[in-house]
């Protein structure tokens, strides 16, 4: 029996990921704006030269924002602590690749533990909190090098505490979303 108030052990066979839940959080941090029509003016700028995509259909854009709306509606029944693991996981970053290929998905969580662990804390601007998280991953990337040969030490305690972390974010969600299909349309699929 465990202690009151201790959350309970997730078994590592728990720990795979939905791929319905992968599709809905990557789209969720890093398409969602563009897919609801709030896209860069960038494209405009360049005139007859820009290679004109077009505009979504309006249907498109009222499919995404209910996709939106739903998976924000989800999250918002989630403790804040969970929806930022889940955030920290899936937002896109430019990791350094030797860190991005040892932790991959849980890369961004481990980075922010590792500021935890150093003694920082993350700034609330945005601008001062990537380059803090960007620099302690540098950090984490050379050490990465160096001890590759003896088991990725300094890595480890990381992994498994953004592991664990992981997990039970994605139970969260799983408990909040609910059964049913993925709520984003699939890339390439013709209405």
């Amino acid at each position: 029996m465990r202690p009151a108030g201790k959350p309970a052990a997730v078994g590592v066979h728990r720990s795979r990921t939905r791929p319905d839940f992968d599709v809905e959080f990557e789209w969720f941090w890093n398409r969602a704006e563009a897919e609801m029509g709030v896209r860069s003016d960038f494209e405009s700028q360049l005139g007859v030269r820009a290679p004109h995509a077009g505009a979504p259909a309006p249907d498109e854009v009222v499919e995404a924002a209910h996709a939106y709306r739903r998976i924000r509606d989800w999250l918002g029944a989630m403790p804040p602590g969970q929806v930022a693991v889940l955030k920290a996981a899936y937002e896109a970053w430019p990791w350094p690749t030797a860190l991005y290929d040892e932790l991959g998905r849980l890369t961004g969580i481990a980075v922010r533990f590792a500021c935890v662990y150093g003694g920082e804390t993350c700034p609330e601007d945005e601008s001062r909190k990537k380059r803090v998280l960007l620099v302690r991953a540098a950090v984490l990337s050379v050490e990465c090098e160096r001890y590759r040969a003896v088991h990725l030490a300094p890595l480890v305690p990381l992994r498994r505490e953004a592991e664990k972390y992981f997990t039970r974010a994605q139970h969260a969600y799983a408990r909040a979303r609910g059964k049913g299909p993925c709520v984003v349309k699939p890339v390439g699929r013709s209405s």
